[in-house]
């Protein structure tokens, strides 16, 4: 744990990382967990297409991703650039695993 942390303090340092990058990853972590649970809260009660359920869920984490976005960089960050970017990086890793999962899911219904 140490050793990760003194890492992360050389790249954030190295101005690759924003200081809230940390933060930024909670929060993709958090908007994540809350839209899984609705998504199988509304397939329980629903009675919804799965697909439309999961598209659903990629595009309100795309608006609730821009608008924390821009919510944070008109509040005032430090390096609003590199903020924006470390933002933009981590949504697109978290979009790359999602649509992944759900082509995996997506697929396994059609057999």
């Amino acid at each position: 744990m140490l050793l990760i942390q003194y890492l992360l303090g050389r790249v954030v340092t190295a101005d690759i990382l924003h200081p809230y990058i940390i933060w930024i990853v909670g929060f993709y972590w958090l908007v994540s967990i809350s839209l899984h649970v609705l998504s199988h809260l509304a397939e329980r009660h629903l009675e919804m297409d799965l697909t439309l359920i999961l598209l659903a869920g990629v595009t309100s984490r795309l608006l609730i991703a821009i608008a924390a976005m821009v919510i944070v960089v008109l509040i005032g960050v430090v390096d609003k650039s590199l903020f924006i970017i470390n933002f933009a990086v981590v949504y697109l890793c978290y979009l790359v695993f999602e649509i992944t999962s759900v082509l995996s899911n997506l697929r396994s219904n059609l057999k």
